[in-house]
């Protein structure tokens, strides 16, 4: 993608499964639509600019992702996320989403269906009681790099400032630009 050139992706999005609640691009999906437009690069990420014109879950991260350019810390959608290995590339359909959603299931840390909450000693978490199973993130992981600038309804606009990493001489990227597809 070229600065200021404008993609538009059309690309039906799918839930993997309600187990594992991740989407990708999928002809049997429900029908949505992103328009993007890059602002800027630094030489590891871009900034983008995006525009759903649909609302479904995940849209922008999804659509990101299957044009080949997720989001450099997305902890779910990312190249470097913990089953990314397990995913086709971009534009490869998922040939068994079970067996995805298994080897998911299979490398999280705690195994809900095995182990029902009244049998484990770990700590809980005070609003929903699951078991807390880590300890709490750095700083730096407590942010996504997509940032709502402007919501507008049919009475109401809300516009918020732009956040420190979408400044050009911005370098907290470095560390999470770790793989990328051919």
């Amino acid at each position: 993608m070229k600065i200021s050139e404008r993609v538009v992706c059309h690309a039906p999005i799918k839930q993997l499964s309600y187990i594992v609640p991740f989407n990708y691009v999928h002809n049997h999906g429900k029908d949505c639509t992103t328009v993007f437009e890059r602002l800027s690069y630094n030489g590891m990420t871009s900034i983008v600019r995006c525009k759903p014109l649909s609302g479904r879950t995940h849209q922008i991260r999804v659509h990101l992702r299957y044009l080949g350019y997720p989001i450099a810390n997305d902890p779910i959608y990312s190249y470097s996320a913990a089953w990314s290995h397990l995913l086709p590339s971009p534009h490869h359909s998922l040939d068994n989403p079970q067996k995805i959603v298994q080897s998911m299931l299979d490398s999280a840390p705690y195994d809900y269906m095995v182990d029902p909450f009244e049998e484990t000693d770990l700590p809980r978490c005070q609003e929903c009681s699951v078991p807390i199973i880590q300890k709490d993130p750095a700083p730096d992981e407590l942010s996504l790099w997509l940032h709502a600038v402007k919501y507008t309804g049919h009475s109401w606009s809300y516009k918020s400032p732009l956040p420190a990493w979408s400044d050009d001489l911005f370098n907290g990227d470095k560390p999470k630009v770790t793989a990328s597809f051919d």
